[in-house]
């Protein structure tokens, strides 16, 4: 049934939390800003950071841009290194590119940070093409912006194409881009966010992806 596989990139195929709090710390201090509880700055990692940026600290536009500067200046540096492969990632990489799989990534991250990190982690070649955002340009973070652009850059298939992804984010941007959406728990979205959107079912483990991508295993619905 699908032939062209959309990864998001946070929380589905690489655990970033760690390069990403300690940028948001950097802008919060070269900001002033309080510091949120841990919780709730967790909340950062997944959507484009300048909506993070005014939701949490209610920031106007203009200071929230400012503030995804100063975040990227430390990412850049530091902390797009600052971060870790799921277990079984590789493996289920390897075991979709040897099925027939194209895959892709799909990323609000900006693409030059991603694919650094897919490269430092020598995966990049697994993928057709690495789709993230503009630096500069906010309205490209969207994620239904993301997946619009792989569709009809690579003349993909709806019909044929999923997203897999750990937030809710991922799940509307699927939705608006009228692609079906699979959702995983092992990231940082929380599982009562995807209630409101369509889904081919959930995932706990990567290795579940794996069962049901090759084997036709049907996954939690």
């Amino acid at each position: 049934m699908y032939q062209n596989i959309f990864f998001d990139l946070d929380g589905t195929l690489v655990n970033t939390e760690e390069g990403i709090q300690n940028g948001i710390e950097y802008a919060r201090t070269q900001l002033d800003l309080p510091k949120l509880p841990s919780p709730i700055q967790k909340k950062f990692i997944g959507p484009p950071l300048h909506l993070s940026f005014e939701t949490y600290y209610g920031l106007d536009s203009e200071t929230a841009l400012e503030a995804v500067a100063i975040y990227r200046q430390y990412y850049n540096e530091k902390g797009q290194l600052e971060c870790a492969l799921y277990d079984g990632i590789l493996p289920l990489l390897n075991q979709l590119c040897q099925a027939g799989f194209h895959l892709y990534v799909a990323t609000s991250k900006p693409t030059v940070f991603a694919q650094s990190i897919l490269k430092s982690f020598q995966i990049s070649s697994c993928f057709q093409k690495i789709q993230g955002s503009v630096l500069k340009n906010p309205a490209s973070s969207a994620k239904s912006a993301v997946i619009g652009s792989l569709l009809h850059e690579n003349n993909l298939k709806k019909s044929e194409t999923l997203m897999i992804g750990d937030t809710k984010f991922d799940a509307e941007g699927a939705m608006q881009t009228e692609i079906d959406f699979l959702a995983v728990l092992y990231g940082f979205g929380e599982e009562d966010s995807f209630a409101p959107f369509p889904r081919i079912g959930t995932a706990p483990t990567v290795q579940s992806i794996a069962s049901f991508l090759t084997n036709g295993q049907s996954i939690k619905k």
